[in-house]
């Protein structure tokens, strides 16, 4: 039987892969980004050495340019009417799944549908690819002259 110490030790062993890929893909490259935007770089010359700007770059920004107060407002709005109505669907489907009614397995039948008819049609599609007469890579292979498999 594993101590409670060890235990607790192994927990984080098994977190490390996935948070070192969670560093190394995302915290790496925003901080990557960040320390970019304090330079004016030339996206032609990658070698030069480029001058420092500082926070000039955000100061323009937020003072000098009035597309970014428009983007920044069509992003808001793109939140309102597609981001928010999708989580608040989704959250009136979950509570639908989870209550007890007497359509509910037709219900979830329904809802899963898509989820479960997905790898079929996908092992479909790849049953055709690999078809020994009609399949695209055999015929490709014949048209070249190889033995088809």
């Amino acid at each position: 039987m594993i101590s409670r110490k060890k235990a607790f030790h192994i927990r984080y062993y098994l977190l490390l892969p996935a948070l070192t890929l969670l560093f190394v893909t995302t915290i790496v490259p925003i901080i990557y980004m960040v320390y970019t935007s304090l330079f004016r770089l030339d996206p032609i010359v990658f070698n030069r050495k480029c001058p420092c700007v500082g926070l000039q770059t955000y100061i323009d920004l937020f003072t000098k340019d009035p597309m970014f107060w428009s983007s920044l407002w069509r992003t808001f709005l793109f939140l309102i009417y597609s981001v928010l109505p999708q989580i608040l669907v989704g959250l009136l489907l979950a509570t639908l799944l989870y209550a007890e009614f007497k359509a509910k397995r037709a219900v979830q039948t329904i809802l899963l549908f898509p989820i479960l008819a997905t790898p079929i049609i996908v092992a479909m599609v790849w049953k055709y690819f690999f078809d020994f007469d009609t399949g695209f890579l055999n015929v490709f292979l014949r048209s070249i002259g190889a033995q088809p498999q």
